[in-house]
């Protein structure tokens, strides 16, 4: 791939290692993209690197859909790591989405980044995002920390800030974002019952939140990252999505990127 301007979006299409739809037995394609500086994400033995520890990325994984139409419900799942690098703070973070494909579309790389990376609040798009960096008074709440003293996690749902927590270390099981460890995360999304859940590391985060006019839509799962002026490495693994259609079906659609291999830990100087 030819390297055209620093600025310029610059996609690859691959398959990515064991993302697999039990419904076909297909890999599920994913497309690699970046619209900031260079390096852009990279898929490797099932380990998906969105950001490397360098700066001024806005890093993106655009999953084709898996199964068409809409779920009832979903649950998912993963592992995630954002690690700081030796020498400085750590800085943007991450998320994950379901995107209407009404509006980002079945199959192609994405036009453009639809939303901040860490802060997934576009119109079409269910999100939770892992925030390392404070941006001191975005939203609606007065930020905990500031600069790389900062851990939140929150949801967003059709351009609209749903529930945040500010600071994840001050809860009963404190959570440390960024402190280089791997996390593991669970969810669920009721599209029916207009609620989601999500746990870290076991310790739940949002209990049957309920998301103000969620409904199901046909979706597919982006994976996006950022960094500024600070930065980290910020890897999912063991990514896993049900889509559960209603009872009456009896099918159970799945896609997976599920690491076979044990996690690979890396360090980048930015």
């Amino acid at each position: 791939m030819k390297k055209l301007l620093a600025v310029v979006m610059c996609a690859a299409v691959m398959l990515a290692p064991s993302f697999v739809n039990a419904a076909t037995t297909a890999d599920t394609p994913s497309h690699l993209q970046n619209f900031g500086n260079e390096p852009a994400p990279t898929i490797v033995d099932g380990v998906i690197t969105i950001t490397e520890a360098a700066n001024s990325l806005n890093n993106w994984v655009a999953f084709d859909r898996s199964d068409a139409g809409s779920y009832g419900v979903s649950n998912f799942s993963f592992d995630f790591l954002l690690d700081p690098t030796d020498t400085g703070p750590s800085a943007d973070g991450i998320s994950i989405s379901y995107a209407n494909t009404a509006n980002f579309g079945v199959d192609t790389p994405l036009d453009a980044a639809p939303f901040t990376p860490e802060d997934p609040a576009a119109a079409g798009v269910l999100g939770f995002g892992f925030d390392t960096w404070s941006n001191q008074g975005a939203w609606d709440n007065p930020d905990v920390g500031t600069g790389s003293d900062y851990s939140e996690v929150s949801v967003f749902y059709d351009g609209a800030l749903i529930a945040r927590i500010d600071d994840t270390r001050l809860l009963d099981t404190p959570l440390t974002l960024d402190d280089g460890q791997l996390h593991s995360v669970t969810g669920n999304v009721d599209f029916s019952g207009a609620t989601v859940s999500l746990m870290v590391d076991g310790n739940p985060l949002f209990s049957d939140l309920n998301i103000p006019g969620l409904a199901p839509f046909e979706s597919r799962i982006l994976l996006a990252g950022r960094t500024g002026g600070e930065n980290e490495l910020a890897q999912v693994q063991n990514l896993n999505v049900e889509f559960v259609p209603e009872p009456s079906t009896g099918l159970l659609a799945v896609i997976c990127a599920a690491a076979s291999l044990g996690f690979i830990r890396r360090r980048f100087n930015g």
